[in-house]
């Protein structure tokens, strides 16, 4: 997704399991991550180049990073420097997670776009700069109700008053119909809502 200039990109797994675990979200890079003490998620930088990453959903993980890997540099990379690892977990077990995960490419010099996580009538998503993901909190797929939108859907990206994308059996904004019950549709569009 665009917010004017600045890209950012939204990473949604959806973890299920039979028996309650904790689940956790791994990273890796060439350069330690910095790790936020006031919000969930870290940043981390090589030369110009800056990616500051947030959780907005859990909002609850434990990060914690190291420069130990079970496994040594193999094939074309062995004797390779090892990489720093990042590990955010889940505080309690449980048999199903959601990540919402926000990833904000910038450069030296610039600041990411501010990252506000929404939880709000059963789902959640998150508001990154003029644009919004939302998601429904329980299940790949329900009811979104946030606003004037009102949908049964997997995902909405909404930009600047323009839904961006959406992957819904029914949809309504502002009161109107987008997508009626049982014509079930992915849309990737540029329609304006106000």
């Amino acid at each position: 997704m665009f917010n004017g200039e600045q890209p950012w990109f939204a990473v949604l797994d959806w973890l299920e399991t039979t028996d309650p675990v904790k689940f956790q979200w791994l990273a890796h890079a060439y350069e330690p991550m910095n790790i936020l003490p006031s919000e969930p998620g870290f940043d981390v930088s090589r030369g110009p180049a800056r990616l500051a990453v947030r959780f907005a959903w859990p909002a609850n993980c434990r990060s914690r990073r190291t420069t130990a890997s079970s496994l040594p540099p193999e094939g074309r990379l062995k004797g390779s420097p090892n990489q720093w690892h990042l590990t955010a977990e889940t505080v309690a077990p449980a048999s199903l997670a959601r990540f919402v995960t926000v990833l904000i490419p910038y450069r030296e010099g610039g600041s990411p776009l501010p990252v506000v996580p929404i939880r709000e009538n059963g789902c959640v998503g998150v508001r990154v700069g003029e644009s919004l993901l939302l998601v429904p909190e329980h299940g790949t797929s329900g009811l979104i109700r946030y606003g004037r939108i009102e949908a049964q859907a997997a995902a909405i990206a909404i930009h600047e008053g323009r839904l961006l994308a959406a992957e819904v059996t029914e949809l309504t904004l502002n009161g109107k119909n987008v997508v009626k019950p049982g014509e079930a549709e992915t849309r990737i569009c540029d329609a304006v809502f106000s």
